[in-house]
């Protein structure tokens, strides 16, 4: 009568258990990093979108307003909303070029493109400003700079960013400038192209070009 043969299977030893179970835990960690970056560069990536689309409704507007953008100094004969553009007035005015969710951009709960998506507070309605997220630059919306054919430097100077307020000051910017961005705020140029600026921002005094496009 044959001997029967047992094959043994080795089981694992408790340190190759243990090196597994840190490779297995390494590999989570970095799968859960990329995939954070991931979607952080994929809200950055709409709130550019956004930006872009409000670029385009602002030339429109103002290819109808005889080059006018709707803040800053107005003239006579074209309705006035708000010269100083406070309260985020210009979202009504879009209601032709770029239609929010109730057709006037003011309601305070998520609301693209007025509202960047990575602006959670604005998100959950723990903020006022209209549900804006982005604030236009104060030297174009008090002074005379809201005429487009003025322009001289629009590559330079920027229009909007990612704020928490709807202006964004020349003598203090980062008061209200929103570093929601890896530290920094998407800027919309007067010329239309976007990038992302290192918070803090410069003052006028630092850095006239950036803030008055006419010069």
């Amino acid at each position: 009568m044959r001997a029967s043969i047992r094959r043994q299977c080795p089981g694992f030893t408790l340190p190759e258990l243990l090196v597994g179970i840190a490779v297995v835990a390494v590999l989570l960690a970095l799968l859960g990093g990329g995939m954070r970056r991931y979607r952080e560069f994929a809200v950055e990536a709409r709130c550019r979108g956004n930006l872009r689309a409000l670029y385009a409704a602002f030339i429109q507007y103002a290819m109808d307003h005889r080059g006018l953008l709707p803040f800053g100094a107005r003239e006579p004969d074209i309705p006035e909303i708000n010269a100083n553009y406070y309260g985020g007035t210009y979202a009504k005015e879009f209601k032709v070029y770029l239609p929010s969710a109730n057709m006037y951009g003011v309601n305070t709960g998520y609301c693209e493109p007025y509202l960047c998506p990575g602006d959670l507070e604005a998100r959950r309605g723990e903020r006022g400003f209209l549900g804006h997220s982005y604030g236009v630059n104060m030297r174009i919306c008090r002074d005379q700079n809201n005429r487009i054919a003025t322009w001289k430097s629009p590559a330079q100077a920027f229009l909007l960013a990612d704020s928490l307020k709807d202006v964004i000051s020349h003598t203090q910017p980062n008061t209200n400038l929103s570093n929601r961005h890896r530290n920094g705020a998407n800027t919309l140029f007067c010329d239309g192209h976007v990038e992302w600026r290192a918070y803090p921002f410069p003052t006028q005094a630092e850095n006239r070009p950036f803030w008055n496009p006419a010069e």
